[in-house]
Formats: C-alpha cells, structure tokens, sequence
C-alpha cells in the first residue's frame, strides 16, 4: 500500500488557530467605561465568548491611587469612594470566580451603578450564594488588595494610561476597539472563525 500524504498525518496547509489577549483596564463609575461594557463589550462577548479565542481580562482601577498603609492600603478613586466600594467588588468577584465565563455577566451588570448597594444586587442575580463573602471582601482589607493589585497592572501599561477604558489587543492597545469591539477583535483572530464573517459581512 502506497503512503498517500493527503491522507495521512497533519496537512501543511492546515491553518494554525490562534487565541488573542484582551485586556480591559476600566473603572466602574466611568461613563466611557459604561458606554463601552453596554454597546461593544457584551456584544463581542455574546458573538465570540464561546468560540474560546479570547483570554479576556478586566482590570477594575483606571485613574485610581492606592498607598500601602501598614498591612493594608488607602485607596482614592476618580469618581469618588463608591466607586472605589465598586471597583473593590468587581476586583473581588473576578478573584473569586477566575473564567470570564463566570464573572462577566455580573462585572457587566455591576458597570456605572450609583451604590455598592445596588452593584451587589448583581451578586445576588449571579452568585446567591456568595453574598456575604463578597460584601466582605469588596468592604475590607482584601478588596484594597487587590485593587492594588490591579493598580500595579494598570500602572506596568507603556505608554501609560491616558484614558479610560484602555483597550489592549495582543499586547498593544487599540483605540478603535472602543467604538468595534468585535470588528478589531476578530482582525486579530487567525484563521478569522464564521462568527466573525458573518459579523463583518453584516457591516457592509
């Protein structure tokens, strides 16, 4: 029997599917941020969420400052406290939960609330069960922790951040993305998935 190369093994031809990086640094009191999460991001994330293409990452601090006080940190954000209270949540539910998956749904639903009151009804439509562990943790000294944390990734971006949401594509940022989401993210994609033509034939 003869070895037939079309037939056998991997095709040189055979595309390589590629994942793109995107990083999200935004703030939860931001009306940019808030126009951007409502009009592109959830609707990227609802045609290519599923697709697993995508290593997402929201990084809840923007124009925000922490400073180490002893074991804990003293934290002042652009918009006032309660948006640090909200931050601090967000900071708390993508710790908790990891796969954008899991906690998108609710940092969506948590972007420009007026309270921590209101932004922790969003806890409790997602995760019933954590309330409490979540209020804690969004009101006490691990919340500031890992808005500081965010803060060390926000402030390691060259060039620094200048405006908010700051929207990096595989490493660099990408202005257009804050009015196409999907159309920049799926450019980035290689071989670009069906989703993504039909997204861009539905544009034209």
């Amino acid at each position: 029997m003869e070895y037939d190369p079309r037939k056998n093994g991997p095709k040189l031809e055979d595309p390589v599917v590629n994942m793109i990086k995107l990083d999200i640094y935004m703030e939860a009191q931001c009306p940019d941020t808030s126009r951007f999460f409502r009009q592109q991001l959830k609707k990227a994330w609802d045609i290519l969420g599923n697709l697993n293409r995508i290593e997402l990452n929201v990084i809840p601090f923007g124009k925000a400052r922490c400073t180490e006080k002893g074991n804990d940190f003293e934290c002042q954000c652009q918009h006032g406290p309660t948006e640090c209270e909200i931050n601090q949540l967000m900071n708390c539910v993508i710790d908790r939960f990891g796969f954008p998956h899991r906690y998108l749904p609710a940092v969506l639903c948590m972007q420009g609330k007026y309270s921590l009151d209101e932004a922790m009804t969003c806890v409790t439509q997602n995760f019933p069960a954590e309330y409490n562990r979540m209020r804690e943790c969004a009101g006490g000294q691990r919340g500031r922790r890992l808005l500081a944390l965010s803060g060390q990734k926000t402030a390691s971006i060259t060039p620094a951040i200048d405006f908010i949401p700051w929207i990096v594509i595989n490493g660099a940022r990408n202005s257009d993305a804050l009015y196409d989401l999907t159309q920049n993210a799926c450019e980035a994609m290689q071989p670009m998935p069906s989703a993504c033509k039909e997204y861009l034939r539905s544009l034209q």
